[in-house]
């Protein structure tokens, strides 16, 4: 390989600088040596050179002065050692932006703050807490990044910190006006990586970098021909002292490239050193055991490395193995062992404590069984006992404790956590010290470290906290026994990795050993899967023991250290062990086998996948995330290489972020070999993933196609309100007493406010169904979480696959107001979920994210009218072609008492307890809650897809009120004109609407206008326009009010009936009943066609802040016959398979009851039956199949599975006999033991029309913010 130049005369180099602050070392180089090429970042390039771009200290000084100026713009900054505002850095590395805008903070006597750059929703709730904590002023970042780092903080709950662009150009600061830094002043917060939500962010002062950098230099022994290379990132602490201040302060140039370069191709690392002649260069552990396992003879043969003396090796635990395989491997290129220099460090000391000194090879202890991390640098090192005895011994382990020059300050803004942490004293009074949390001990003046106080695992860089892998761990398999887990590191080919040992719930004693395999394999997926959705971390161990066998402490803590030495010495009982890292090789990858059942991209991707975890490839789901099979991003580098070999085509590892799961990317690699004309394939579920829709024409109807519910009085779906609704039922009642205390409500108080249409169950959720962790649900706003459960159910109302939407131009709108649970969260500590947690904003996102939707999403907010608004913004996108298919929602939770107060103040709400629309004794409304969601679709789309439609809407308009007597209060004349324009929007005169669910919130106001307002419907007519409002009910649910109105205007629609509007004094006065115009009806009637035209009917809502809206709903039309198809009277002995899954054994049993019931209540065709449930509902983990003749046979086949004690694990009672003659035993017992459908499929191959079956069976558990309610 061609060496490049790099070198610099040595009269530019050599001289340390002479300064008391970063800011001003850089005014020194600017001003000394303003030519000197101090950093070159080297940007990666497909098929090519990488891009390189030199940075010289003249240059960075302007580009530093520039970034000041943009910062600076008139606000405060520091003075003395009193620290200026904070500066959140978020550029991607390499970046000499990020250099400017660090030294530029300096400059402009701001403070930086070196950020993670998020890729995630997560990652973007974990910045939000760190700009919290510091509470940020500005986040800098580039001008092609501002616009969509905003945004994403908007997202996540960040709306007050500004962005700013610090590349744009600007006149550089004045010399004048640059901030000189004092020596105590601090110089940057550096955040530790941790996995408990709770960032913390170590002072760091100029006088402590400075003195640290002293170290580094006496260690490494840096000189005038000195050349670095660093792909760290600068936002972690390596990355930045070691790559960008180190060079700065001792005077050579240092190349830089990305961390995602090296993960793609580690090689890179080894071959930038060997190009520039680097004499300087290192990482953490994993980085060098990933270059010896990853580098051929021929790729060593290419390489340079006799020009590195210094290779640095750090962050994480040394391991004697990773020494032997690096030199033997890239001794033929140079390479020599000597150069190895091991050190220990960590933010709270800035960086390094220790280092072997250069040119002295590391310190292997007999056995091999560590690696010494050098001598102290400056400072003392004391090794101490728990109760603080200083330990003088060699070889005896202790606490690692520190002090002296580097230590810094303490953490910010948290003066408890730094005294515990910061001002440690030894049993004598001697100190104060550092307590690292490290254990460790001396070896000949050598430090040797040995674990973690707290037993932290670090897995490349990151800590990973063992009790949140514990807790993700039983929480999400419920084969496991709670508080039973533990979790600790095993040495790996890549460093630490994560192993979990496990008791199982005690077994069925019947069960025989090929039943404990099926439990078993489903516990440790279970486990991975959870464990890398709560912590992104790949379990590469897993260890089921019987009960009683996980050590504890008398107190019940599991001893996780003990535990380790039972398992490593062969000590425990163990049931199952499954082990991803056994062997140091991925497994070859087979060609699949020719009766998977899948495509051959499928079959290809599912193997790679296999090769890299070193598993079989039929344990591998396609459905579920990268995340959740235990990759992360060195992973999926693997998987993206082993698919590039196997292809011969070029995988970029970013199309596999971009395609999170197997079946996603294998479709996209699908996509991609097609030719361009032939991309488009119907029976591909990604196939229609980013092609825009059609515009429908004019005003094409949007059919509602599905629904979903959860109101007041067990309205639990449809049927359940529909009952309610013809009842007439007043589902609002008195406050329980545990509600009443959530709320203040006081018994002295008016009764209004000791009344509510009240959810029960809202802090209960199915939070593993939808993968979402302990913590994560008890941050998350119950509003979400309803919307989440009832999107699942309305997509399956609609006839699909909740779970095969992901990637779909599916619209999603929501209506949603109250932030009430906000409001509880402020009262608890804050974590990584908070800042999404309870924000509105967020609400639809989540649907969109959770479900993996591609069209557009909007939470709405325009207060009572809401969730209507988002019906009217769906119809449009639908009608302009945005989406193919939308999603729409309300929801309301009543759960804290200031809105309720607020709303008593305003003279709303009833004094007597009771809302009745449009009745003389109407004195106001009661709240209420709830939440409810529709799936739309244009209907010419839906007829054409054989999808079941409830209704039709015809039209809808939006308006506002415009100036009036008060924001709040409701006006005629635009309640007319919302009307008036619906129906021109829909194309009906007024005298086809038979039917009017009004906003009629029981206020006597509100009522007298909208009566008003309906005679745009009731003018000239031929027969009464009946009122009604769902708010005598469920009372008022606000932001769900429209969508509970339009939910039962559907089914009044679909059972050709008016259901009745509560009263008791009768019609109030502000209109002309006697007319005959309006009516309300007490009782359920009839409501025939008229005059052979389908029943029509409109929709109001209108908020308190004045935005009206109305839609127009049709009865839907017929269904069309299926041409094709043989009646059933001529297929007699068709038989069909008829499949069930569920997530947990207990929901399939559910599953079969709730469709059973059904069955017997609802004769669907057999066939109908089998299709919707083949093709269109999810495959989940616990499965049974039938098959049967007809649907008495399959009733009675339902009934014996009930009844009998099913197989532990719920899958069923259909034998294993694939190899039988019988088919459908065959394709059954295939479905029932790896989810395959294809079998299935084949044999109820026909047409067929989805029908509406029961909804998933959701498995609710309390989940609430601060442990509070019943998460207890």
């Amino acid at each position: 390989m061609t060496q490049r130049d790099w070198s610099i005369p040595h009269h530019l180099t050599g001289r340390r600088t002479p300064v008391a602050s970063l800011a001003e070392a850089v005014r020194f180089r600017a001003a000394t040596t303003p030519d000197h090429i101090g950093y070159v970042l080297h940007h990666p390039r497909d098929g090519g050179p990488d891009d390189v771009q030199p940075l010289g200290y003249g240059e960075l000084d302007e580009r530093a002065r520039r970034a000041a100026a943009w910062l600076r713009d008139g606000r405060r900054t520091a003075s003395g050692t009193h620290p200026g505002p904070r500066a959140v850095l978020l550029y991607p590395p390499p970046s000499a932006d990020y250099i400017a805008a660090f030294f530029g903070c300096m400059y402009a006597g701001f403070l930086p703050v070196p950020a993670y750059p998020p890729m995630t929703p997560d990652q973007w709730g974990a910045l939000a807490a760190v700009i919290a904590d510091c509470d940020a002023e500005v986040v800098c970042t580039t001008a092609d990044l501002q616009e969509y780092v905003a945004s994403s903080l908007a997202s996540a709950g960040v709306a007050t910190v500004r962005t700013l662009a610090t590349d744009r150009p600007a006149p550089p600061l004045d010399e004048a006006a640059i901030h000189r830094p004092d020596p105590d002043s601090v110089a940057f917060l550096q955040y530790t990586s941790g996995s408990t939500g709770r960032p913390r962010g170590v002072v760091a002062l100029q006088r402590n970098v400075l003195a640290n950098l002293e170290v580094i230099e006496s260690a490494f022994g840096h000189g005038p021909a000195s050349t670095g290379v660093i792909w760290l990132p600068p936002y972690h602490d390596m990355g930045l002292i070691g790559g960008i201040l180190t060079p700065l302060h001792q005077g050579f140039p240092v190349h830089l490239s990305s961390p995602l370069a090296f993960l793609r191709d580690p090689l890179s690392w080894p071959r930038l050193i060997s190009e520039v002649g680097a004499t300087t260069s290192g990482g953490p552990d994993f980085a060098y055991a990933l270059c010896a396992r990853k580098a051929r003879p021929q790729d060593v043969a290419e390489l340079r490395l006799d020009s590195w003396d210094v290779a640095f090796n750090g962050a994480e635990m040394l391991r004697p193995r990773t020494l032997d395989d690096f030199t033997s491997v890239f001794a033929p290129a140079g390479f020599r062992r000597s150069a190895f220099l091991a050190c220990y460090g960590l933010a709270e000391s800035t960086l390094m404590v220790t280092g072997t000194p250069k040119r002295r090879q590391p310190l292997v202890l007999p056995g091999d069984a560590a690696v010494a991390s050098g001598e102290p640098g400056d400072g003392e090192l004391v090794i101490a006992t728990p109760d603080g005895q200083r330990i003088t011994d060699d070889g005896r382990e202790g606490e690692i404790w520190l002090r002296g020059p580097s230590v810094c300050a303490g953490y910010w803004g948290r003066p408890k956590d730094s005294a515990a942490a910061f001002g440690a004293r030894l049993a004598d009074g001697s100190g104060p010290y550092l307590r690292t949390g490290d254990l460790g001990y001396l070896h000949g003046g050598q430090l040797v470290v040995v674990g973690r106080l707290k037993e932290i695992v670090i897995v490349r860089g990151r800590n990973i906290a063992p009790a949140a892998v514990e807790d993700a761990a039983w929480r999400g398999a419920p084969a496991l026994r709670p508080g039973c887990v533990a979790a600790f590191a095993l040495d790996g080919v890549h460093g630490e990795e994560v192993a979990v040992v496990a008791e199982v719930r005690r077994r069925d004693p019947d069960g025989g050993d090929a039943d404990d395999a099926v439990l078993f394999d489903a516990a440790v997926r279970d486990v991975r899967a959870a464990v890398g959705r709560a912590c992104g971390v790949a379990v590469r161990l897993v260890v089921l023991v019987p009960p009683g066998t996980v050590p504890k402490t008398t107190s019940g803590k599991v001893r996780r250290s003990l535990c380790r030495d039972q398992l490593l010495r062969g000590a425990l009982p163990e049931l199952h062990r499954a082990d991803s890292g056994s062997d140091t090789t991925p497994r070859p990858a087979a060609a699949p086998a020719p009766d998977t059942g899948l495509s051959l991209a499928a079959a290809v991707t599912r193997q790679a996948v296999a090769a890299v975890l070193r598993v079989p490839a039929d344990t591998v789901d396609h459905h579920r995330p990268w995340s959740e099979l235990g990759l992360d991003s060195l992973g999926l580098t693997e998987v993206a290489a082993c698919l590039e070999e196997r292809t011969g085509t070029e995988v970029p590892v970013g199309m596999l972020f971009d395609h999170p799961c197997v079946a996603a990317l294998s479709d996209a690699l699908e996509q991609r070999s097609r030719p361009a004309a032939t991309a488009w394939d119907a029976s591909t579920a990604t196939a229609r993933q980013t092609a825009p829709s059609a515009p429908s024409t004019g005003r094409e109807p949007i059919a509602v196609v599905g629904m979903a519910c959860r109101f007041p009085g067990g309205a639990d779906d449809p049927h359940a309100y529909w009952r309610l609704l013809r009842r007439g039922f007043d589902a609002t009642g008195k406050l329980s007493d545990e509600r009443a205390r959530l709320l203040g409500a006081d018994t002295d108080t008016d009764t209004g406010r000791l009344r509510l249409g009240a959810l029960e169950g809202v802090e209960c959720f199915d939070a593993p169904l939808f993968k979402v962790s302990a913590p994560e649900a008890r941050a998350m706003d119950p509003q979400h979480r309803l919307l989440l459960e009832t999107t699942w159910a309305a997509l399956e109302d609609a006839g699909t696959d909740p779970l095969a939407q992901r990637g779909s131009r599916t619209g999603v709108y929501v209506g949603i107001s109250a932030t009430d649970y906000a409001r509880i969260a402020e009262r608890s500590p804050l974590s990584r979920f908070s800042a999404v947690g309870a924000s509105p904003s967020v609400a639809a996102g989540r649907l969109s994210y959770h479900f993996g939707l591609r069209g557009p999403s909007l939470s709405v907010d325009t207060a009572c009218s809401s969730s209507l608004t988002a019906v009217h913004l769906a119809v449009s996108a639908l009608r302009l072609g945005e989406c193919e298919r939308a999603v729409v929602g309300g929801v309301n939770l009543v759960l804290a008492p200031e809105p309720t107060a607020a709303l008593d103040r305003l003279g709303v709400l009833s004094p007597s307890g009771r809302c009745l629309p449009f009745d003389a004794a109407a004195d106001g409304y009661v709240r209420g809650e709830g939440c409810g969601v529709i799936v739309l679709m244009p209907l010419s789309a839906a007829r054409e897809q054989g999808l079941p439609v409830r209704a039709v809407i015809r039209g809808s308009a939006l308006d506002h009120n415009g100036t009036g007597n008060g924001i709040t209060a409701p006006s005629g004349l635009a309640q007319r004109d919302v009307i008036t324009a619906a129906l021109r929007d829909a194309g009906l005169p007024a005298s086809r609407v038979g039917y009017l669910e009004a906003h009629g919130s029981g206020t006597v106001l509100g009522d007298a206008v909208e009566l008003g307002s309906a005679a745009v419907l009731a003018d000239g007519r031929d027969r009464p326009l009946y009122l009604g409002s769902v708010k005598g009910v469920l009372g008022h649910l606000e932001a769900a009010a429209g969508i509970a109105g339009l939910i039962k205007t559907v089914l009044a629609l679909e059972y050709g009936e008016i259901p009745p509007t509560r009263g008791e004094l009768g019609p109030n006065g502000a209109a002309d009943w006697a007319a005959g115009r309006l009516a309300v009806t007490a009782e359920p009637i009839p409501w025939p066609a008229h005059g052979g035209a389908p029943r029509a009917a409109g929709v109001s809502s209108f908020g308190f802040s004045g935005t009206n809206v109305h839609v127009v709903l049709e009865q839907a039309p017929s269904p069309e016959p299926h041409t094709g198809r043989l009646p059933r009277s001529a297929q007699p002995d068709r038989r069909f398979a008829v499949p069930v899954s569920a997530r947990t054994d207990a929901a399939l049993r559910a599953s079969v009851e709730r469709l059973a019931a059904a069955l017997r209540g609802t004769p669907h065709e057999l066939g109908d039956v089998a299709g919707t449930l083949s093709w269109h509902r999810p495959v989940l983990a616990e499965r049974v199949a039938f098959h049967a003749r007809g649907t008495a046979e399959l009733l009675d086949a339902m009934d014996k599975w009930l009844t009998d004690t099913p197989l532990p694990g719920g899958r069923g009672d259909v034998p294993d006999r694939s190899g039988a003659q019988d088919p459908y035993d065959a394709a059954c017992a295939r479905y029932v033991a790896d989810g395959t459908l294809a079998d299935v499929r084949a044999l109820n191959a026909g047409p067929f029309r989805r029908v509406r079956l029961p909804s998933y069976p959701f498995e609710r558990r309390p989940y609430w913010i601060g442990g509070g309610r019943s998460d207890r």
